[in-house]
């Protein structure tokens, strides 16, 4: 209690900047890390892809910079570079880094908060999170050779809690304009000598959440209307505007804009991710490319329509499905028709995986055609997959639609491109990694095909004084080709208040028009329009608006409508003036009907407002963009009321635009709409009423769930959840009805049954929006006494608890001897002790509860020990103090949670004698077969296993076996199935299933080829049927682990014939011929192998055959049961390995039932090392980091200390990687292995490693081999549930990044991580020891053993020893 005021005294004595105005230039510049002069820069010009006679000059390289986020060059050709040297541990942090806050962090609304926060968790890093900064520096070539010489730290100092990166430029005069969370800077260089002595922040308080990294402000660019755009991203805003409006939303992204002194704060737009840059066209449009959130999104390219939103929230990245952005696909372009909600300004295409700086080709610098073309820096993580993108766009109605795209400048880590005063491109490349290696570059490109006199000139244009130019030359410069050119004459004629030189320039017809082109003419007209509109309302001229919104050219109609926006209250315009305005909402343009909607929507003239709808008529119908400025139109003119009473409206366009405009009201009267004819119209209500949590409208849309059947999805979620917040009897009873329905979706069942599981404890974040919710009084206790399927959390509690237990407790250790479907990893049997999936089917309770505390009392089948003579002891492999191990309580718990594992597997069994009948299927008088009676006998007596005997074939279809786990045949002959039914077998199995035989299994459809594939051999004969013995080729598997080699039965034997092969499956018994006559005429076989029994891979699936089976005898002999059954189970519980895979590399123990297999790699020279087939686990792990001190004391080797954080970082303990430990750490691992199991282990070399990770994989097909940050849900999985490569070798790529010997002594990593994009891991990927991997580490110096902040790391290890001869 007595920490808090400690905090709040350290909080205050840091250096966070609050909103005080005033920017002094530091007395102290902060420490930097900047790698020296090198050649890299230079060399990696020859490996850029670039268009034909592009010239690539490098500018500047470190040491002059480092680490450059943006670049913005002024227009006397100065390169100002925003650096960072404070990235992730360094001063930034991230919730990736610090999960422990991310519930804190999600209900944070001011930046302040944000402060108070990050201390409050972390107060040991309040130093290390502000001792290095952000700045500005300004790269000069004074002599002209194209080369910076002059490097100018002109601005630095951003170095406090509150601090983010700094990412934006705009230099306008002694002013440049920075973004740094949480402030928009005006720094001023009022005496020219290339510093900032001063500065004002214009504005505070953006930045309130951590979220990720680099989402922070973006994007300065100016307007056509001289304004400041600048965007954040998700980390959200609260700010204050000059004229007293609190701005806030903590958790989207948005598009601001301001007057260049500050003044008139707006949003313009919002619900975006990370919209780093923001680039106009030539004609007055938006543009920026988004990020996706990395669920399989992709990023974005979105026109930013006034008030528009893209719908990102902040909240989603931490949903599993990321909320509707997922499940409802709205990152998705707009279709035609209407698939996504109606209130989302949609993408206009997918482009992009990195999107960062972003600009518009101004018109010189390049050859023709290039016009109002776009180039967008596509930073994916490494230089060779990343580099500048060009694109364009189409106008489409009333928006716009994707033109075409190309990799322009391909082979650069770029995160910004401009253009500098000639036309040039320039570019500054991060050099590699993510944090910031210390390193960067700015390179400059000309172009072949364009104009070098055009560029002089422009430059020199640019570089003057505009100020001291005339006014008609002004005017003439409105037509130039460089849009910043007909920028600033455009402004200067403003300043001069030259009105009539402005309304010549825009009343100008083409054939008025000097030198310049079509293009240029119309060009010249919008900038002249655009003036006009920066003179109201000072000057008007009613006369020349009215011919203006009759000229031929709707992009001068549509300019002069935008110029209006704001205006109108000040302009008092009469009926006579507001006419043309109206008829334009009829135009035959849309995008001429896109400004008039909102114009006259600002109007909010009494019997105008309805004259809005006329811009919806059949041109404009699935014109999103028009259908966007209606609803806007109406939400400004328009009264709640007056909207409501479209609930009757016959046309649906002018409902759902009443809906859109309600949305935009905050109203709760969209209620009225939940019940309208057209589902897409009441699933936009229901969005709106929950998703902008319109508590009050809640009651009306819980009420819509008893209709769920014939409601859209998104609606029926939202119901769902508007019950579970409001929490009275009658929505218990709806949510109640709803999951005992027919036909309801499973991911809604799932989601419904989680409410009434958490029913008396709601979830404080709601699980569509991950919105903190707060609950009044509930109907408690509802669903205490109701009939369920499924446990309510009192029970799932204990559950819950006894999971932990089971899982994760080191002490008791049960994951290190069972397997159990969910916990262990799939596909893997232990086995050394039964597999536990289904026990509480099999066993009460306390029968559980005694073979805990008397391990020896309820030994199960097959696990018994023995004396050497076969004598089952009266012990137990498991530990007779087991009990003792655990508390009272996590007994109950254990006991609770091994009680609920019920998983029951379903075979269908299947007889039929289409050839020779055996004496074990012909059927009795109940029609039942002695095959038959004993499988579902079995069946009684173990429930792991349910068994449907059927002899007809109506179940083979794919709905039929679909309801089974596994299909048995004791078949023979041609079996009457269609080629429908036999494709829908071979599907069932290729998909997952399993299909096992017996006996004459083999002896079936010997004229279908693919049955013999799938089972492995056809029957060529029985040369013996007498006593044999067998050999256990396989005495580790469940099918075989009760049998020993020399084992003596008597049965029919078979011979087998092609597709029979050892290379085709893993072979588990076999006949042993010392025991048999071998020289009778009837063997065929002359390579004298006889196989008993076998597994196999199919597809996804698996198949089990038994040779034997055909006395009656061998089916009621207990041995046999176990044998089938097990090894039909065990088909069910994991895949069999291909052959190669199975019988090639060892095995070494590693002791408590821990072994490490180890397979060869054999490289060009023909020489073998081994090497671990997956990632050291922590079970692995465990056997050395673990160890008393009496086994330390035996080997020498020091364990590793414990660690000050959760080394599992809760991500899960038996088959995970273990991961975060130093490279020494993995070295002493080696070490100790090398002492305690035969030969000589170490970390792979580089060489070694990159030898076994084999050639790169294609992205598109990575998903199959590699958890990377597109599919893992940013945490690490269970080792091998991932495709091997072809050496039989697991996660190479991804899932932890490898440590490994190289040229670095501290350490280098391989491979890349489950943090990394699918683009960012292969065999070239590696990242060396950085210091930010132990940022958290309060110890000084930091652990030898543990990395707090390097989660990513892990290893295997090599030998060049193999098995032991």
């Amino acid at each position: 209690m007595l920490l808090l005021p400690v905090f709040i005294s350290l909080y205050a004595a840091l250096p966070i900047q609050q909103p005080g105005p005033d920017y002094r230039l530091p007395t102290k510049v902060l420490p930097a890390t900047i790698e020296g002069e090198s050649t890299e820069g230079q060399d990696a010009i020859t490996g850029f892809k670039v268009p034909e006679g592009t010239l690539i000059r490098l500018f500047a390289a470190e040491p002059m910079l480092a680490n450059p986020v943006a670049l913005e060059v002024d227009r006397n050709g100065r390169v100002l570079v925003a650096e960072t040297f404070r990235q992730e541990t360094e001063g930034i942090p991230d919730n990736r880094t610090f999960p422990e806050w991310l519930q804190d962090d999600l209900r944070l609304q001011t930046v302040e908060e944000r402060g108070a926060m990050m201390l409050r968790h972390h107060p040991q890093f309040a130093t290390e999170w502000t001792d290095r900064e952000d700045r500005i520096t300004a790269l000069i070539d004074t002599d002209g050779d194209g080369k910076a010489d002059q490097s100018t730290i002109f601005a630095s100092g951003f170095s406090g809690l509150l601090d983010g990166t700094g990412a934006g430029l705009l230099a306008r005069g002694d002013d440049v304009y920075y973004t740094c969370i949480p402030k928009l800077w005006k720094l001023t260089d009022a005496d020219h000598d290339g510093v900032a002595e001063s500065g004002t922040a214009l504005h505070h308080g953006f930045g309130v959440r951590v979220a990720f990294r680099g989402h922070d402000m973006h994007g300065l660019v100016l307007g056509p209307d001289r304004r400041l755009y600048w965007s954040i991203g998700d980390r959200g805003y609260h700010v204050i505007t000059a004229e007293g409006e609190l701005l806030a939303e903590p958790g989207r992204g948005a598009v601001f804009r301001s007057n260049l002194d500050g003044s008139g704060l707006e949003v313009f737009a919002t619900g975006l991710r990370n919209p780093q840059e923001l680039a106009f066209d030539d004609y007055g449009n938006l543009f920026t490319v988004d990020n996706n959130c990395d669920a399989g999104d992709q990023a974005r390219l979105v026109y930013l329509m006034e008030g528009g939103d893209s719908g990102w929230r902040m909240n989603f990245q931490y949903l599993p499905d990321r909320g509707p952005w997922m499940s409802e696909e709205w990152w998705k372009p707009q279709p035609d028709g209407e698939a996504h909600p109606a209130f989302l300004n949609a993408p206009i295409e997918n482009i992009t995986a990195g999107p960062s700086g972003l600009a518009c080709y101004p018109g010189v610098g390049m050859q023709p055609g290039m016009e109002n073309n776009f180039f967008v820096c596509d930073f994916r993580g490494g230089s060779s997959y990343s580099g500048i993108v060009r694109f364009s766009v189409e106008p489409y109605g009333g928006g716009f639609r994707f033109g075409d795209q190309e990799e322009f400048w391909w082979g650069m880590l770029v995160t910004d491109v401009c253009f500098g005063p000639s036309g040039d491109m320039w570019a500054s490349d991060w050099v590699s990694g993510w944090v910031g290696p210390g390193k960067g570059r700015i390179y400059r490109a000309s172009f072949a095909g364009a104009d070098h006199d055009l560029q002089a000139s422009t430059a020199s244009l640019l570089a003057g004084d505009f100020a001291a130019l005339p006014v008609d030359q002004l005017a003439q410069l409105l037509h130039h080709a460089d849009r910043r050119v007909r920028f600033e004459a455009q402004w200067e004629l403003v300043d001069r208040g030259a009105f009539s030189a402005l309304k010549e320039v825009a009343l100008a017809q083409p054939s008025n028009q000097v030198d310049g082109g079509e293009r240029l003419a119309e060009l010249s007209r919008l900038h002249a329009i655009w003036g006009l509109g920066m003179l109201l309302p000072q000057h008007l001229d009613v006369a020349a608006l009215s011919i203006l919104l009759k000229d031929n050219n709707p992009r001068v109609r549509a300019a002069l409508l935008s110029i209006l926006r704001g205006q109108l209250e000040s302009l008092q315009l009469d009926a006579s003036g507001k006419a043309p305005i109206i008829m334009a909402l009829r135009d035959p343009d849309l995008k001429v009907r896109f400004q008039a909607a909102y114009l006259v929507g600002e109007m909010r003239s009494p019997g105008d407002d309805m004259k809005i709808l006329a811009a919806l008529d059949e041109k404009s119908v699935g014109d999103r963009f028009v259908l966007h400025a209606v609803s806007r139109g109406l939400a400004a003119a328009m009264p709640e009321t007056t909207l409501v009473t479209f609930t009757g409206n016959p046309n649906r366009n002018h409902r759902l635009a009443a809906v859109l405009a309600l949305r935009w009201q905050g109203s709760t009267l969209l209620s009225r709409f939940l019940a309208d004819s057209d589902p897409l119209i009441a699933a936009e209500a229901a969005c709106a009423i929950y998703d902008l949590n319109l508590t009050a409208a809640w009651p009306q849309l819980a009420s819509m769930l008893p209709q769920h059947q014939k409601l859209p999805r998104s609606m029926v979620r939202r119901a769902l959840a508007a019950c579970q917040q409001l929490g009275q009897p009658q929505h218990a009873q709806m949510i109640f009805d709803f999951v005992h329905s027919e036909g309801v979706d499973e991911e809604l069942l799932k989601e419904a049954r989680e409410y009434i599981i958490n029913w008396d404890r709601p979830q404080e974040f709601d699980p569509i929006l991950n919105e903190f919710r707060s609950y009044g009084e509930r109907a408690s206790d509802w669903f205490y006494d109701k009939q369920l399927d499924f446990p309510t959390a009192a029970v799932l509690d204990a559950v819950d608890r006894g999971r932990a237990v089971f899982a994760e407790n080191l002490i008791t250790g049960c994951t290190k001897c069972h397997s159990l479907h969910g916990v262990t990893p799939a596909g893997v049997l232990n086995p050394a002790g039964p597999e536990l999936s289904s026990i509480g089917n099999k066993y009460s309770p306390a029968d559980i509860r005694k073979s805990i505390l008397e391990p020896a009392a309820m030994i199960a089948e097959g696990f018994e020990l023995r004396d050497p003579e076969g004598n089952v002891l009266a012990f137990s492999v498991m530990p007779p103090t087991f009990g003792s191990m655990l508390s009272a309580a996590e007994l109950d718990d254990l006991v609770a949670f091994l009680s609920a594992q019920r998983l029951t597997r379903r075979i269908l069994v299947h007889i039929d004698s289409q050839g020779y009948e055996h004496e074990v299927c012909k059927a009795d008088e109940n029609g039942l077969s002695l095959v038959e009676r004993n499988m579902l006998a079995w069946a009684e007596r173990d429930a792991r296993y349910e068994v449907v005997v059927d002899r007809g074939y109506e179940r083979f279809t794919k709905e039929g076996l679909a309801e089974f786990d596994a299909v048995f045949f004791y078949t023979t002959g041609e079996l009457p199935m269609t080629a429908e039914m036999k494709q829908a077998f071979l599907d069932f199995v290729r998909g997952g299933g399993v299909f096992a035989g017996s006996h004459c299994a083999t002896d079936t459809f010997y004229e279908w080829a693919e049955y013999g594939d799938l089972i492995g051999a056809y029957f060529d004969g029985h040369p013996w049927h007498e006593e044999v013995k067998m050999i256990v080729e396989n005495p580790l598997h469940p099918a075989t682990r009760h049998l020993k080699s020399g084992f003596t039965f008597t049965d029919e034997i078979y011979q087998f014939r092609n597709p029979y092969s050892r290379a085709r499956q893993n072979i588990l018994l076999s006949l042993d011929t010392e025991t048999v006559a071998m020289n009778r005429d009837s063997i065929k076989r002359t390579d004298g192998d006889f196989a008993l029994s076998w597994e196999r891979a199919e597809g996804q699936g698996a198949v089990f055959y038994t040779a034997l089976g055909h006395r009656p005898e061998i089916w009621n002999a207990p041995w046999f049961r176990q044998h089938l059954m097990e090894g039909i189970l065990t088909a069910m519980t994991r895949q069999p390995q291909p052959p190669e895979m199975e019988q090639q590399g060892y095995y070494i123990d590693l002791g408590a039932g821990q072994k490490m297999r180890m397979l060869p790699v054999t490289g060009a020279d023909s020489k073998t090392f081994w090497i671990s087939a997956t990632e050291i686990t922590w079970d692995q792990y465990d056997r050395f980091f673990l160890r008393e001190e009496e086994q330390v004391q035996v080997d020498g080797i020091t364990g590793p200390s414990r660690s000050v954080f959760p080394v599992t970082r809760g991500f899960g303990h038996d088959g995970f990687p273990a991961l975060g430990m130093t490279f020494a750490a993995a070295n002493e691992f080696c070490r100790w292995l090398s002492l305690s199991a035969p030969g000589t282990f170490r970390l792979p070399t580089q060489e070694e490693w990159q030898l076994a990770a084999g050639e790169a994989i294609a992205p598109a097909e990575l998903q199959g081999f590699a958890w990377h940050v597109g599919n893992s849900d940013d945490i690490p999985h269970r080792v091998g549930q991932k495709k091997p490569n072809r050496f039989g070798l697991y996660d190479f790529f991804g899932n932890v990044a490898e440590w490994v010997t190289s040229s670095n002594p501290r350490g280098r990593l391989m491979g890349g991580s489950y943090q990394d994009l699918a683009t960012a891991i292969g065999p070239e990927t590696f990242a060396d020891y950085e210091i930010s991997w132990q940022q958290r580490d309060p110890q000084w110096p930091k652990s030898i053993w543990w990395m707090s902040d390097g989660g990513f790391a892990g290893f295997r290890v090599v030998t060049l020893d193999g098995p032991a001869k």
